[in-house]
């Protein structure tokens, strides 16, 4: 689930707006135990795993735009417009309107 979520914010983004989509996506899925994992433990170990690189402080991005379609392409494609829609709201409740932009 966390790696749909970061693909979904494109090819970089910062942790704040991660943990906001992990927040709702933990209240989603209260019963799973990979959405009681910490934001920074998973970004950690999507750093070790070479998935996605933190260039600057706060910021992280995928180390290549293939890497980020694969996750992407963990969501079922079915579904997949629903779930970045779902996302896209959540963000659009939760950020300020500067943040929006």
């Amino acid at each position: 689930e966390f790696l749909q979520c970061a693909a979904c914010l494109g090819a970089s983004f910062v942790v704040e707006n991660i943990e906001i989509v992990w927040q709702h996506q933990r209240v989603a899925y209260i019963d799973s135990s990979k959405a009681e994992t910490d934001t920074e433990e998973l970004l950690a170990t999507m750093v070790e795993e070479h998935y996605i690189e933190n260039p600057e402080n706060n910021t992280y991005r995928w180390v290549h735009d293939k890497v980020q379609q694969a996750a992407s392409s963990l969501t079922e494609e079915e579904s997949r417009a629903s779930f970045r829609c779902s996302i896209g709201e959540v963000l659009y409740r939760e950020l300020s309107e500067n943040k929006l932009e």
